[in-house]
C-alpha cells in the first residue's frame, strides 16, 4: 500500500501544477514517506533486537508520518499507518525480549533461532503461560486449545531447564509413534543448533540400539509403555532426567494405559519429587483439580485463546447442509448428493467438494475397515487427478515402491496415493505410516481418513475434517459407545491450523440414529460442558470385577482382560510395600484417584474390594506373586512380573507351558539356527505359548481364521522372510479383508506385542535356572520379530534403516561380513567403530547398486 513507485507517479503528476498548495501537498506527502520508511527500519530492529529506544523512535515517526499522510489528504495511507499504529502497541507488548531473560547467553541464542523461524511475539496464551510461572520448578499443567501454540510453551520449559542446568536431561512422553515423529522434528528444528541433541524411542526399538544412541542425547521423545521401562531400571538417562513432560495429558483418564500412565506419574510424584512433571493437554475440563493433584503450588495454565476460528455444520436428511457460527442461517443443498444415497456415498461426496474449495480435508473413521471403506467410495465414484508432477513424483513413487514391497502391489493404498488420497491407522508398518504423515506435513496428500491415530493430537494443515460417525468400539465393555466430548473436542481441534488457515470447517451427518439435536451437542461443545477428567479406576469399579478373580483355566478374554491389566498396574504400586490390606489410602497415595474420592464414599469401598480381590488371585496362583504379609510384598516372581510388565497370570501360564516344553523337548534349549527344517517343530511349540497372555487384545486373534494354532507358522513364514502376500494367501485367505488382517495382526501381535512376549518368556527361563545360558536363537528372537528376519546382518541394517525387510542379506550383508561385521558384535558399539572406519567411497558404491533412495540418507 506504501510503495515509492505509486508515490513517484503521483509526485510527477503534480509536478506539472506550479501552484504553492499542491507544493505543500507534495512536500508533506514526501516527509511522510521518508518518515514511515523511518519508523519501519527502527520496528525491525526493535524486533530483532529488542531495543527500547528503537521502539520510541518507530512510535514517534509512525505518528509524524500519519500526521502528514493527513495534511497532503493521503486517506487511506493514513489509515494505514494507523492500524500499524496498534500493530505496534500490540508488539511492544508481546515482543520476545520482554520475557525472556536476555541477561542469559543461552536464552539470547534460543531467541535467534526462533527469529530465523519467523518468531518475533508469543501469543496471548503463551505470554498468559510464562506470567503464570512456567519457568519456575514446581509441576505445571498447560491446558490450550489446538494450534494455540502449547508446544512452544512446553519447549520454552526445556530451554530454560538447559540453560539453567546444561548437564540435565528430559523426557517428553508421548501416546504414539505419529506423535513422536512430530514432536521429535518439531524440538530438532529449535534445539539441535543449540547443541540440545533430541532422539526419538518408541515401541519396537532394540535396547542394544537405544542405549547406544542416548550417550549424547538430552531429550528423548518416548511412548509410555518405554517410559516405563527406563524408570522401572532406574536408567542412567532416567535419573539424570529432571523434566518429565506428558503431552496428551487428558488420556489419563482413557482406560488401563490411561491408569498406568496414572500409576507412573503417582510413582514420580511419590519417588521423586525434585523431578519436574508438565501435563499438556486442550481438553481438560476440572484443570484446577488436576494441577493441584500433581502440585501443592497449584501451577497452571488454563487459557480458551486460538488464533483461527471454526465454522461448524451438518448435512441433514434432505442433503441440507447447515451452517452455524459466522455462516449461521446459511443453507446449500447438494445436488450431488441423492436422496437415497449412503452415509458411505454422502461422506466421498463432501469429501470430493470440499477438498477441491478448501484444500487438505480428513475423514474421521471410527474403526479401520469403515476408514478403508470410505477411501474405497471416494477413489471409485470421483474422478480424482493425478498428483504425481514434476515437483512431487519422486517422493509419491517412493512411497508406492515402498508399499509394493512390504506389503504387496494390490494393496489399495497404491492406487490411492497417486490420487492423492491415502488412509491412516496405527497397523500400518512404521515406515509406510510415518512417510504418509511426511508428505501430509508437505501438503502433498489432499484427502486423508483416519483413526484417532492421525486425528488426535498430530498437528496436519487441515482445512476441514468430516465427522460420519460418533460410534466408537469399546474394547473392555464389548460395546460401541459415543464418543465422548472430550475426544471430540481433540479432534475437531485439529482443523484449521494456525498460520495456514483462518478458519476451518467442521461437518458431520445427521442419521436415523443421529438427529440435528445431539449433532449440534458435539457442535457446539464448551470447555465447561466436556466430561471431567478423573481417575480410570473410578470406572473400573462400576464393572462386574470386583467379585471376580482367576483360575488359570480361564480362558475367557472377556471377563479376564481387564482384570489382568489392572493386576499389572497394581504391581507397580504393591511394589513399594505400602499396602497392608486396608489402608487403601497408602496405596493409592499421589493417585488422581485418591484426590477425587473420599474414603467414606461407596466409590472407594468399591475400589477396596477389588484391589482385594485382585490380590487374593496374585497369592493363590501357583506360583505367588505376592506374600501376605504387613504389609504385602511382592515375591521374585512378582519383582519378575512387575519388570516385565505383563501380569502374573499371564506370566503364571507362560512358566508352566515352558516348564512342559522344556520336559518333553530338552533340546528346545540348544536351538541357534533358524533355517533347519528339523527344528521348526520346536520353534512352533514355543511359539505356541503367545497366545497364553492375556495383555493381547483379543481383536488380533479373531483375525485368524484358524485361531491360535496359525500363530507359530504365521510368525515362522515372518522371520523367514516370507512376503505379506504369500502370508495373506496361506493363513487369512485373498480378499480385501485378509489383506486388512494380515498387515494387523503381523504389525499388531508380531511386530508389537510379539517382542515383548518373548523377552517376558526369556527372563522366565532365567528365573528357572539362573546358570541357564538362554540359546542365541531366543536372545535374538524379539529382534527378528521386529524386522522380519532371521539374518542377523539384515536385522541390523534394518534396524539402522540403511535397508528394508528381503534386502540386505546378500550383496550388503555379505560387504559387512568380509568387515568382520558379524553375530551378536553387530549390536555392540564396535559395530558402529567399524561401519565409520570403513571407507565412506565403497559403502556409497555398494549403497548406489544396492538401493539408490537411500544414498542421501546414508
Amino acid at each position: 500500500a506504501l510503495t515509492l513507485n505509486d508515490y513517484f507517479d503521483e509526485l510527477l503528476e503534480n509536478l506539472k501544477d506550479n501552484s504553492s498548495s499542491h507544493k505543500k501537498i507534495i512536500s508533506h506527502r514526501f516527509l511522510a514517506y521518508i518518515q514511515f520508511m523511518t519508523s519501519m527500519k527502527e520496528l525491525v530492529n526493535f524486533l530483532v533486537n529488542g531495543t527500547k529506544v528503537s521502539y520510541k523512535l518507530a512510535d514517534y515517526y509512525l505518528e509524524k508520518s500519519k500526521r502528514n499522510f493527513l495534511r497532503s489528504f493521503g486517506d487511506f495511507n493514513f489509515l494505514i499507518t494507523d492500524m500499524l499504529t496498534v500493530f505496534l502497541i500490540r508488539v511492544k507488548e508481546r515482543i520476545l525480549f520482554n520475557y525472556i531473560d536476555v541477561n542469559n547467553e543461552f536464552f539470547l541464542k534460543y531467541i535467534k533461532v526462533l527469529q530465523k523461524d519467523g518468531i518475533y511475539e508469543f501469543w496471548p496464551s503463551q505470554i498468559e503461560c510464562i506470567k503464570n510461572d512456567i519457568f519456575s520448578s514446581s509441576n505445571f499443567l498447560i491446558c490450550a486449545p489446538t494450534s494455540a501454540g502449547k508446544s512452544l510453551m512446553a519447549e520454552l520449559a526445556i530451554v530454560h531447564e538447559f540453560a539453567n542446568n546444561k548437564s540435565s536431561h528430559c523426557f517428553y512422553v508421548v501416546p504414539s509413534k505419529a506423535l513422536a515423529n512430530q514432536v521429535t522434528k518439531s524440538l530438532e528444528k529449535h534445539l539441535n543448533s543449540l547443541g540440545i541433541k533430541v532422539f526419538k524411542i518408541v515401541g519396537g526399538q532394540n535396547e542394544n540400539f537405544e542405549d547406544l544412541f542416548l550417550k549424547n542425547i538430552k531429550i528423548c521423545v518416548i511412548t509410555p509403555e518405554k517410559f516405563y521401562q527406563y524408570e522401572k531400571k532406574s536408567h542412567k538417562f532416567f535419573l539424570n532426567s529432571n523434566l518429565i513432560i506428558f503431552d496428551e495429558a487428558h488420556l489419563i483418564g482413557s482406560g488401563f494405559r490411561g491408569l498406568s500412565l496414572e500409576f507412573e506419574i503417582a510413582k514420580l510424584l511419590r519417588k521423586h519429587p525434585k523431578k519436574r512433571i508438565i501435563l499438556i493437554s486442550a481438553v481438560i475440563r476440572n484443570f484446577d483439580k488436576i494441577s493441584s493433584w500433581i502440585s501443592k503450588d497449584k501451577k497452571f495454565l488454563f487459557s480458551d485463546w486460538k488464533p483461527t476460528t471454526t465454522i461448524n455444520a451438518f448435512l441433514d436428511l434432505n442433503n441440507q447442509l447447515i451452517f452455524f457460527d459466522e455462516l449461521y442461517g446459511l443453507k446449500i443443498t447438494i445436488p450431488s448428493i441423492k436422496k437415497n444415497d449412503s452415509i458411505l456415498k454422502k461422506v466421498a461426496t463432501l469429501t470430493y467438494i470440499y477438498h477441491k474449495k478448501l484444500g487438505m480435508t480428513l475423514v474421521f473413521s471410527n474403526t479401520k475397515p469403515n476408514e478403508e471403506k470410505i477411501a474405497k467410495t471416494i477413489y471409485e465414484n470421483f474422478k480424482l487427478e493425478d498428483i504425481r508432477n514434476k515437483k512431487d513424483k519422486i517422493k509419491i513413487d517412493l512411497l508406492i515402491s515402498i508399499v509394493s514391497k512390504v506389503i504387496g502391489e494390490d494393496y489399495p493404498l497404491i492406487k490411492y496415493l497417486k490420487k492423492g488420497l491415502t488412509f491412516h491407522h496405527a497397523s500400518l508398518p512404521d515406515e509406510i505410516r510415518e512417510r504418509i504423515e511426511e508428505l501430509i506435513q508437505e501438503g502433498i496428500i489432499k484427502i486423508i481418513v483416519a483413526t484417532s491415530t492421525l486425528a488426535e493430537g498430530v498437528n496436519t494443515p487441515i482445512s476441514c475434517l468430516l465427522v460420519p460417525y460418533i460410534n466408537l468400539p469399546n474394547s473392555i465393555k464389548k460395546i460401541s459407545t459415543p464418543i465422548s466430548k472430550r475426544l471430540f473436542k481433540n479432534i475437531v481441534g485439529r482443523v484449521g491450523r494456525a498460520m495456514i488457515n483462518t478458519e476451518g470447517y467442521v461437518i458431520m451427518f445427521e442419521t436415523d440414529k443421529l438427529n440435528s439435536e445431539k449433532i449440534k451437542e458435539y457442535l457446539f461443545i464448551e470447555t465447561e460442558e466436556i466430561e471431567n477428567l478423573n481417575s480410570y479406576l473410578i470406572e473400573l469399579t462400576e464393572l462386574d470385577l470386583r467379585k471376580s478373580y482367576f483360575t488359570l483355566g480361564d480362558f475367557n478374554f472377556k471377563q479376564n482382560y481387564p482384570l489382568a491389566l489392572f493386576q499389572r498396574d497394581l504391581l507397580s504400586v504393591l511394589k513399594d510395600n505400602v499396602y497392608t490390606g486396608d489402608n487403601l489410602d497408602k496405596i493409592m497415595k499421589q493417585t488422581l484417584f485418591n484426590s477425587q474420592v473420599k474414603i467414606q464414599d461407596k466409590i472407594y469401598n468399591n475400589a477396596k474390594e477389588l484391589i482385594n480381590n485382585s490380590i487374593k488371585t496374585m497369592e493363590k496362583l501357583p506360583i505367588p506373586a505376592l506374600v501376605h504379609s504387613s504389609p504385602y510384598r511382592l515375591t521374585a516372581f512378582g519383582e519378575l512380573c512387575y519388570n516385565v510388565g505383563l501380569s502374573p497370570v499371564t506370566m503364571n501360564r507362560f512358566l508352566l507351558e515352558i516348564r512342559k516344553i522344556i520336559k518333553d523337548h530338552p533340546n528346545v534349549l540348544k536351538l541357534n539356527d533358524f533355517n533347519r527344517k528339523s527344528d521348526e517343530g520346536l520353534l512352533k511349540k514355543w511359539f505356541s505359548i503367545l497366545h497364553h497372555s492375556l495383555e493381547v487384545e483379543n481383536d488380533f486373534l479373531d483375525q485368524l481364521p484358524n485361531k491360535l494354532d496359525d500363530i507359530p507358522g504365521i510368525i515362522l513364514n515372518w522371520i523367514n522372510g516370507t512376503p505379506l502376500s504369500t502370508i495373506r494367501t496361506r493363513f487369512f485367505g485373498d480378499d480385501d479383508k485378509a489383506l486388512r488382517n494380515t498387515v494387523d495382526f503381523i504389525q499388531g501381535f508380531i511386530v508389537y506385542y510379539g517382542p515383548w512376549l518373548i523377552s517376558a518368556m526369556n527372563e522366565i527361563l532365567k528365573f528357572i535356572n539362573k546358570d541357564l545360558e538362554i540359546p542365541q536363537f531366543l536372545r535374538t528372537l524379539p529382534n527378528f520379530l521386529m524386522t522380519g528376519t532371521s539374518e542377523w546382518n539384515e536385522m541390523v541394517l534394518i534396524s539402522l534403516e540403511i535397508c528394508r525387510r528381503n534386502e540386505g542379506s546378500k550383496e550388503l550383508g555379505g560387504y559387512f561380513r568380509e568387515n568382520d561385521l558379524s553375530g551378536e558384535d553387530l549390536l555392540t558399539k564396535n559395530f558402529l567403530r567399524k561401519l565409520n572406519s570403513m571407507e565412506k567411497i565403497n559403502i556409497l558404491k555398494i549403497l548406489e547398486n544396492f538401493h539408490k533412495s537411500y544414498i542421501s540418507q546414508v
